[in-house]
């Protein structure tokens, strides 16, 4: 019997998220519970304006795609996989709700994946560097660059030779959403002014150099662009997303699973076919 593909998510809240029906309340503990259509593309928030949150973020939604014989590519075999990892939501995984790269490489990159051992890790990090003030956070994306750089490092000397690492780019904000942040009942901070631009350049510059380096030192690692979202595609603050976000979410996941080595190996297309696969990316 084949073994099942071992798939770790790992990443900050995004990834984590909550199981429940409706995760949040309002800054003064009343339960969120609207409809997708009625929420208007900018804050203030009042009556009868909030998402409905997606169970377990992306993580339901792409098991329903794996689970989905109509989305096997021609001629596959129906892959065996399972969710891992020391959290359990929705699935098990290595969700850390308000952390960032450089906090998942020193605290959680070198024991989950040891304890894993994925075949396939879908890295989504990065939010929260850009998100904190300094130091826990960084306005500069060069240095974000040099964090995820220590966490693909010691994620990959931990991790079985043949693991293949998908790396998410960053999704942006909404900032006319995330200004009214601080009103939240746990009171965050507000989006930095600069964090959308400075997502933008660490996805567009830094993160592609970052991949053409490990690759080119022989490391399974591809950059997986997410989908473009709309203003309703985002929760309440403009930095989660609600379910029609995290149904896109699934679907990039998804994508990108599928074109991996081990998935295209355990849907019987051959070590060769799946190196190819992975080189055309």
């Amino acid at each position: 019997m084949t073994s099942p593909v071992r798939i770790m998510p790992l990443g900050d809240s995004l990834t984590e998220f909550d199981c429940r029906l409706n995760a949040y309340t309002t800054a003064d503990d009343k339960p969120i519970f609207q409809p997708l259509d009625t929420v208007p593309a900018v804050a203030p928030f009042g009556t009868g304006t909030f998402f409905v949150v997606a169970p377990g973020g992306y993580r339901g939604y792409l098991a329903e795609l794996l689970g989905d014989p109509k989305r096997l590519p021609l001629g596959a075999a129906n892959p065996s996989w399972c969710y891992v990892g020391r959290n359990f939501g929705c699935g098990l995984h290595e969700g850390y709700a308000g952390e960032t790269t450089e906090w998942l490489a020193e605290n959680v990159a070198e024991a989950a994946v040891t304890a894993a051992n994925p075949d396939v890790i879908l890295l989504w990090a990065g939010t929260n560097d850009f998100f904190w003030a300094p130091p826990r956070g960084s306005r500069d994306p060069a240095e974000v660059a040099t964090r995820m750089d220590r966490l693909l490092n010691t994620t990959f000397a931990r991790a079985q030779p043949n693991v293949s690492v998908l790396l998410s780019t960053v999704t942006p904000i909404i900032e006319e959403r995330c200004k009214y942040y601080h009103t939240a009942r746990w009171h965050p901070p507000n989006c930095p002014p600069d964090m959308n631009a400075n997502i933008a350049e660490f996805n567009a510059k830094y993160l592609p150099a970052l991949v053409s380096d490990y690759r080119s030192r022989g490391h399974d690692l591809t950059l997986m662009q997410q989908s473009r979202f709309e203003t309703h595609d985002y929760f309440i603050w403009g930095i989660h997303f609600n379910t029609t976000g995290f149904q896109k979410v699934a679907q990039s996941w998804h994508a990108a699973l599928m074109r991996s080595r081990p998935m295209r190996t355990a849907m019987g297309f051959g070590l060769s076919d799946a190196v190819q696969a992975v080189a055309s990316d």
